[in-house]
């Protein structure tokens, strides 16, 4: 159990996190995936031999993807400073899921999973798209950061 205030509890010697605090696995994922695109847009900018800085990424973020915008958000903006997408705009589309039902022939725009046509109700669906997780672009400044120069003194 967790003291007032705690943010951490000891059990057997190991060090864990608070679970009242509702610290949730979800932000944990958006931090890895976070990681994962700012190594991404590394390796394709050295690959590129872009000069200036990254002002943008686009992202491609289905809606059935698991991935939470605005947690991924916070994680960029947590684990930005210092790495290559310092100061970038960061876009994000947020393509949806169809319900494709096999049976009436209806096509639906998803939100969220469904087993049944929204339409007849018949189990006989397929679900297409919305799971994307991609790095569409990234846009680099034309010309690299002057540093100033040092003064003579």
């Amino acid at each position: 159990m967790c003291a007032p205030g705690a943010e951490f509890w000891v059990v057997g010697g190991r060090l864990g996190a608070c679970p009242t605090l509702g610290l949730e696995s979800r932000s944990m994922h958006e931090m890895s995936v976070a990681e994962a695109l700012i190594e991404q847009v590394a390796r394709e900018v050295e690959r590129l031999g872009c000069p200036g800085p990254v002002v943008r990424v686009d992202l491609a973020v289905g809606k059935l993807s698991g991935v939470h915008c605005d947690a991924l958000r916070f994680a960029l903006e947590m684990l930005a400073p210092g790495t290559v997408v310092e100061g970038a705009e960061l876009r994000i589309s947020e393509p949806p899921a169809k319900c494709c039902c096999r049976h009436c022939g209806a096509e639906t725009e998803l939100d969220e999973v469904v087993f049944c046509c929204p339409h007849c109700q018949s189990p006989a669906v397929r679900i297409e798209g919305g799971r994307e997780l991609v790095l569409e672009s990234i846009e680099v400044a034309d010309d690299p950061p002057r540093r100033p120069e040092p003064s003579a003194g």
